[in-house]
């Protein structure tokens, strides 16, 4: 929907009103101006939009593919905002989401050995993959990934699954680096890694809430 800068914006019935009607109606004739410059100043960043100055075309239903969607998300968008335009669209997708490392945080039965914070005398950490909050194994990443690429909806939520993410993510899971010393303990304080969550067990969140 367009909020112009000269007029408020009129609404039909409760709803945006489309761009057509904009475009064509008696009523928005002194705004009009102001929309089609607007409009033009977008069409050089965004060239699909100039078909909108046309009502035909304003009018019609458009459908594109997930491909784009990301960086109409990241770029496009915030600058459509800019320009006093607003953006309807799901939430979820408003926050769109990306893989990121993170891990199971499990507890040990053994002591530490020494008064020295020890990560590796207190806990195991098994490596997993954060979406949003949802923390998923490497199993589960991989048939997400195997089954769907580009923008997908998992639990209720939009995911970006980027082909250089998802390799850097795999080499990663491939390859663990078990964090050390203080940092595993910090880990399992803060209950985060990297800013994506981690999981901790029943036994894990006993030591962390004893430390």
């Amino acid at each position: 929907m367009w909020t112009p800068r000269t007029a408020a914006p009129r609404r039909l019935g409760g709803k945006p009103t489309p761009l057509k009607t904009v475009l064509t109606a008696t009523g928005w004739q002194a705004a009009r101006g102001d929309l089609l410059q607007t409009i033009g100043l977008l069409g050089r960043g965004v060239p699909a939009a100039e078909r909108l100055r046309r009502p035909a075309a304003a009018s019609a239903r458009s459908r594109s593919s997930p491909r784009p969607c990301p960086s109409c998300c990241e770029t496009v968008f915030p600058a459509l905002r800019l320009l006093g335009i607003r953006i309807l669209m799901p939430r979820a997708l408003e926050r769109m989401l990306r893989p990121r490392l993170s891990m199971q945080v499990q507890g040990k039965d053994s002591q530490a050995s020494s008064g020295l914070l020890d990560a590796g005398s207190l806990f195991d950490f098994d490596w997993r993959v954060a979406l949003g909050d949802e923390v998923i194994s490497a199993e589960e990443f991989e048939t997400l990934v195997h089954t769907a690429k580009g923008v997908v909806r998992f639990r209720g939520e939009y995911v970006f699954l980027d082909p250089a993410e998802i390799d850097r993510l795999r080499k990663q899971l491939d390859n663990p680096q078990p964090p050390a010393g203080a940092e595993g303990v910090r880990i399992a304080l803060a209950g985060e890694y990297q800013g994506a969550p981690v999981q901790l067990d029943e036994q894990a969140q006993g030591r962390t809430s004893a430390a």
